[in-house]
């Protein structure tokens, strides 16, 4: 619980924000029993599989899954494999059955979600941070998230063909199997056969994000989850992942972290 909060006047709903983190590690065993659930709502993204209850049942999710629990529901979830997920905790003026049409206690699926964490980001940099309008900020950044979160919900558009999506699906995998590596979108448009242009628009359509700026994020969460769980110098880091300025790295991460590379490390190893 971070003791800075901020009123926000939704155009729903009155909201305090009261902790929010994105693409937040934990290691193999994570798990949480709130039996009487949070004084706060509670949103939830997960990157990869997590094993949740809800009343008598439980069961494993797909990768991308979201829950929006109120602050009386039960929250159980866990994980034998290491977690990345966002995360925010917020309360409300009055209860509510729904969030903008976004249902609650319920696990949900959003089209094409890596919106969701670009949002968190901004957020939490928002939250922690101390620019001039922050407040009015979080609001439009919460009001963004939930009204993205309802449209990609009720997403009826055409999907795209699936040999293109699963040949974008299996360069992106590429793209992020070895961070080492930096790529211009001529290089990648060029190794599925595609224009730049249409590249771009078809990487994007899919995903939610332009392909340099998946590329470095998955770069700034992998040294999130070296900082966290290495003690690795920051140097050795920024190389493995392909920057041989590390000034440039410190620039970029404290851009979409909010904070720097060490002050980060120290956070999370003192949780």
């Amino acid at each position: 619980m971070v003791d800075i909060s901020y009123d926000l006047k939704y155009s729903y709903i009155m909201v305090t924000i009261t902790a929010v983190r994105h693409a937040y590690p934990e290691n193999g065993g994570f798990k949480i029993a709130r039996p009487n659930g949070h004084k706060d709502y509670t949103f939830l993204h997960f990157f990869t599989c997590m094993d949740i209850t809800l009343g008598t049942k439980t069961f494993r999710t797909r990768p991308d899954a979201c829950i929006v629990y109120d602050k009386t529901t039960p929250q159980f979830f866990s994980s034998e494999t290491p977690v990345v997920h966002d995360w925010m905790h917020f309360s409300c003026t009055e209860e509510k059955t729904d969030l903008a049409g976004v249902p609650l206690n319920c696990v949900f699926y959003p089209v094409n979600g890596s919106f969701i964490t670009y949002i968190a980001q901004e957020l939490e940099r928002e939250f922690f941070g101390d620019l001039p309008d922050r407040d009015k900020m979080l609001a439009a950044k919460f009001d963004e998230l939930m009204i993205k979160l309802k449209r990609s919900v009720n997403d009826k558009t055409k999907p795209l063909a699936a040999e293109t999506a699963a040949a974008l699906e299996e360069l992106r995998q590429k793209m992020f199997s070895d961070l080492s590596k930096n790529y211009t979108v001529e290089e990648l448009a060029r190794s599925v056969n595609f224009s730049p242009s249409y590249f771009f628009s078809l990487y994007k359509d899919l995903f939610g994000i332009s392909p340099v700026s998946d590329l470095i994020l998955s770069k700034i969460n992998a040294a999130k989850n070296m900082l966290a769980f290495t003690d690795a110098p920051v140097l050795k880091i920024a190389r493995q992942l392909g920057y041989d300025n590390v000034t440039h790295f410190l620039r970029q991460f404290k851009s979409r972290v909010g904070v720097s590379p060490s002050t980060y490390r120290s956070a999370a190893k003192a949780k």
